[in-house]
């Protein structure tokens, strides 16, 4: 058994700007688990390489947000016993799902959840 401190926080990257692949937001998904495992008690903060420049915010981003609801839906699929408020995201990460799950519309199906972006009309 390891003497290894458990970090404070820890940092997971979910996706990519530009290159979505399939499996990329279930492998995020499945390493955000493990590390919940292993430091139970470290914060998370989530994060998409690659928007630093893009003046928009992440969730109004619509490859950005759909990382995020893909994530988000994958951890609901591998661990649905876990209420979201146990996957210790920090403020910033917790701001990100809640713009990007209140811009979408989420329903649990027997299959799982069913996460479905809703269309915005533009201010004008």
């Amino acid at each position: 058994m390891s003497d290894e401190e458990e970090p404070a926080l820890i940092i997971h990257e979910i996706g990519e700007r530009g290159n979505p692949r399939p499996n990329d937001s279930m492998d995020a998904a499945r390493g955000f688990l493990g590390g919940l495992a292993r430091y139970p008690n470290a914060e998370r903060a989530i994060m998409l390489d690659g928007y630093d420049d893009d003046p928009r915010e992440i969730w109004e981003i619509p490859e950005a947000k759909r990382q995020v609801l893909d994530f988000v839906a994958n951890l609901l699929v591998l661990a649905p016993e876990l209420h979201p408020k146990d996957w210790k995201l920090d403020d910033v990460s917790n701001g990100l799902v809640s713009m990007c799950l209140d811009m979408a519309t989420a329903t649990r199906t027997k299959t799982g959840w069913n996460i479905k972006m809703n269309e915005r009309k533009q201010e004008k």
